[in-house]
């Protein structure tokens, strides 16, 4: 289109320079804030881990470990032979604290709106991110838990169980991957109730990631009505994927895939890019995992005018640990 002959003699507000090209427009601000989308600890909300604290008490929980028990058979007048049980302990130790701080000036805070109350919204997503990470880290962990040999010789103790699915990631599609999905998580459920871990099945909970769990829709078995007891269990339309095999499933991003090489609570919680590859796992929460506080979450406001300041705290002390790895499968891609 062609130009107006007055053009660069425009007389242009809210443009400045010698050329009124400057862009001088006062925003319109609503005091609007995109943040972090709000969440809450999964781990905690449904309660997949035992909660111990140990503040001002001590820093170090123990576990004992028990077994080794037979039966045997006397006929009359036979002498009864005693048996020794199998004793083990398990310590938790919790040395370290994570925290978040964000520090403001009181120049920042005299000449603009606060923002104190959506850095505070910040620090505790992130803190029930971090706190959700860490369990499944030591979920999938689990996958190669070695049982105390001791206990593991009087059968009372099994190592973890670590499924690795070959030829996944050279499938054709998706239909196949689910297929091998579909299968090897069935075959954990029969590794793990040959355990005869005492509660059946009701107990047990599947995490997977999202890229599995999208994945498994194409599974024609969990999302067609005709494999279905109801209406209301597993529907591809509604992108619902309730139960598999008769255990529920939960999808969670913090099933990354990714490796982890500086994880705030220290290097035990670092994750191997293999280890990374378990997107699937199958847990038995009362048995598998025990989290250690020595103190919870908590947020202190407090200034600072020596240097005309003040800082926003969020802190908490906390370990995780795998009270029986043997109650727990992961099952990974190749």
């Amino acid at each position: 289109m062609a130009d107006t002959p007055y053009k660069s003699d425009l007389t242009r507000n809210w443009w400045t320079g010698t050329q009124a090209d400057l862009d001088a427009h006062i925003e319109l601000y609503r005091n609007e804030i995109d943040q972090s989308f709000q969440m809450q600890s999964m781990f905690k909300a449904m309660g997949l881990s035992e909660v111990v604290s140990v503040e001002g008490k001590s820093n170090t929980y123990r576990i004992d470990r028990l077994g080794g028990a037979t039966v045997k058979g006397r006929k009359s007048g036979e002498d009864p032979e005693s048996q020794r049980a199998i004793n083990e302990k398990h310590l938790i130790s919790v040395d370290t604290t994570l925290y978040n701080r964000h520090s403001f000036d009181y120049n920042d805070d005299w000449t603009a709106p606060s923002i104190v109350s959506n850095v505070a919204t910040e620090q505790g997503i992130a803190h029930a991110k971090a706190y959700d990470q860490a369990h499944i880290i030591q979920l999938i962990k689990a996958g190669g838990w070695k049982a105390p040999t001791s206990l593991k010789d009087s059968g009372s103790f099994y190592d973890g169980i670590l499924r690795t699915m070959s030829g996944f990631t050279g499938a054709s599609d998706d239909e196949e991957r689910a297929d091998l999905i579909f299968r090897e998580s069935k075959l954990a459920i029969s590794d793990l109730v040959k355990r005869d871990l005492g509660s059946g099945l009701n107990e047990f909970l599947f995490l997977i990631s999202p890229d599995w769990y999208a994945i498994l829709l194409e599974h024609e078995r969990l999302t067609q009505q005709a494999f279905q007891a109801d209406s209301g269990t597993n529907d591809m339309v509604e992108r619902r994927i309730a139960k598999l095999h008769g255990i529920p499933v939960v999808e969670t991003p913090r099933l990354t895939g990714n490796a982890i090489t500086n994880h705030p609570l220290g290097p035990e919680f670092n994750l191997t890019a293999n280890e990374a590859k378990g997107q699937l796992i199958l847990f038995h929460p009362r048995y598998t995992l025990v989290t250690v506080e020595a103190h919870g979450l908590r947020s202190f406001h407090w200034d600072d005018p020596k240097h005309y300041s003040h800082h926003l705290d969020t802190f908490t002390m906390f370990n995780v640990g795998l009270r029986r790895g043997d109650a727990t499968a992961v099952i990974a891609s190749n």
